[in-house]
Formats: structure tokens, sequence, C-alpha cells
């Protein structure tokens, strides 16, 4: 019979997670006390800070965290933190953003962020055995008049483990339509490309995200169903919604867990995938986004098993190791 424990045992792959938003609260911690000898701050004390009322709180606390990394290669030892914490949870795969361009002119350059990310992911595999992609982040706040050139500073970059671009950041004026250039550019290097959109804006973001910035997958999405013809599209394409229903209520994009869509989403025949997006910000990690699942919205442990396999299935694995991962959790 399959249980909550069975399920937290399984194998899994994780596709909305940002690295930055995962950070162990040690981690940040050993951050804050090296930057600043004159005091010192326990994971503990850092908790109580991570509480939002809404989407701009988050952002506002996002970068005072990104602003305690003061060298590149502090994001080489963030990269292998998160890959233990992730480890532990039974994930084998994941997919994560990092955001090389939220530091001011003069500041930590992206390049080699960029180059430090990807040392951290070849460190990480070898130590833990869990298999890690990335995807920088341009961010919509940045403006879409300088995207294109945030892309050309990545493309020497692209390898097996930086594969992909994608768009977060806060959705309010800025819509998709200013950034098609710069995804034009990517999928043109050979970037996959990926898309935040529907989660604080409506469905008009998801279908632009589509049609305009041809999005491999959708961040969130969960405001698609205020347009059917959007579902539709979605549906028929079979393009993956990468939903987080814990980010949701924690950034008040729902009231309460019990109004999140996801029935809805997945009773409209979508192809939805279960995430954690921020868990050191929303106090969450996978395995409590499949607790949250059952006990909070009513699904089958059957039910949040087929989810589990969405997240393989929507994955930019090869498709050998789909295979391989999909009959293992099959089989239980």
């Amino acid at each position: 019979m399959l249980t909550l424990d069975s399920l937290y045992n399984l194998p899994k792959a994780e596709l909305h997670l940002h690295l930055e938003g995962a950070i162990p609260l040690p981690f940040l911690a050993s951050l804050i006390n090296r930057n600043s000898p004159d005091q010192t701050v326990t994971p503990a004390e850092l908790e109580s800070g991570y509480v939002f009322r809404n989407f701009g709180e988050f952002v506002s606390k996002w970068m005072w965290t990104v602003g305690q990394f003061q060298s590149e290669t502090d994001f080489c030892e963030l990269v292998r933190a998160v890959a233990g914490n992730l480890a532990k949870q039974n994930i084998v795969h994941a997919e994560l953003f990092f955001s090389p361009f939220d530091y001011p002119p003069g500041g930590l350059k992206a390049e080699r962020i960029t180059e430090e990310v990807i040392k951290g992911a070849e460190l990480a595999m070898k130590e833990t055995g869990i298999s890690v992609l990335f995807f920088a982040d341009i961010v919509r706040n940045h403006g879409h008049e300088t995207a294109v050139t945030r892309v050309e500073r990545l493309i020497p970059f692209r390898n097996s483990i930086f594969i992909g671009i994608g768009l977060g950041g806060s959705e309010t004026g800025y819509p998709n339509e200013g950034f098609i250039p710069a995804f034009d550019r990517a999928r043109e290097a050979g970037f996959r490309v990926v898309a935040h959109s529907g989660e604080t804006q409506g469905a008009d973001y998801v279908e632009s995200a589509i049609n305009g910035l041809k999005a491999e997958r959708i961040g969130h999405g969960v405001r698609c169903l205020e347009d059917l013809d959007v579902v539709k599209l979605l549906k028929n394409k079979q393009i993956p919604l990468e939903v987080c229903p814990v980010s949701n209520l924690k950034t008040g994009v729902i009231s309460s867990i019990k109004d999140h869509p996801i029935r809805q989403l997945v009773d409209a025949g979508l192809l939805v995938t279960l995430n954690s997006d921020d868990p050191t910000y929303f106090s969450t990690n996978l395995n409590n986004e499949i607790r949250v699942m059952h006990e909070e919205l009513g699904f089958s442990p059957e039910e949040i098993l087929e989810l589990l396999k969405n997240n393989f299935k929507a994955s930019f694995l090869p498709e050998k190791e789909k295979e391989k991962w999909l009959s293992v959790i099959g089989r239980k």
C-alpha cells in the first residue's frame, strides 16, 4: 500500500527550485558571521525573519539575502550545501535557477558566479550522486532593455550543466513581450528556455510565455484557469506547469492553502509537476509539499505519485534517464 512515508522515500526530481532561495540557514549564518565578525547570528534567529505578507516583501527579503554574498566563490559552496539537503530528501535530480545579475555594478560578476555554480555542481554531483542542471534567471526587474546583453554574456558558459535561461522576478510592470528578443537569442545559442508566468499576473502572461517566449515549461502558471483558451493551449501542447503550492500561499497569491487550484489544474488534464520554489523562505521542501498535498488538499498517495512521475517526464534529463527513474518509482 502506498503511503506518505513511501512517497518520501521514493527517488524524486524537482524542477522549480531557486539556488539562493534554497540556501541552508546554517550556511547563511556562516556568511553573515564571516562578513561581520563583530556580530554572531544563529540559524534559529534568521528563521524568524522569513515571513511575508505579499510578493513585494518576499522580493525585499530576497535582495537582503543575496546581499550577504561577498565573493563569487560563495556560490560554489552554496551549490554543494543545497545539493546535500536535496540528497537527504531522496531527490536524485534537480533543475535549479540561479540569479547572476542580482548584484550592483562593480559588485559580483555574473560570469564568475556562473563559473562557480558550474564548479559547485560538478563537485556536488560527485559528493551526493544526484544530478543537477542550472538555468540562469535574467530577472524581469532588471528590465528588458539589457536582457539580450545579459544572455550574450552567459552564452560562453553553456554546457551540459548550465543548460538554460529562465525569467523570474516581479511580473507586474514587466510583461513577457519585452523579453522575446532575449529568449530568441537564448534558443539560437542552444539554451533551453523556461519562464515564470501566471503567478501574480493573469492567464495572458501564460499565453505570451508560450506563444511569445516559446517557453518549454511554465513556472507556477496557476492563473491560467482564468482563461479556458489558455488552459486548452497548455493541454494541447502538454507544456508542463511547475506548481509550488506552499510558495503561492506564503507570497499571497492565494489566501488559504485550501484555495490552491492544483486540483483544478490536474482535473483539466494539464501536465502538473510539484515543487518547493524557495524552500528556506517558505519553511518547506519537496517532502513537505507532498504532505500538504495529502493532508491539506486531499490528494491520495496514488495521485501524488502521478505528479512525482510528471516531475521526471517534464525534466530535461535524457530520455533514457527519465525512463530509468520512471521504471524505478513505477514499481514502488
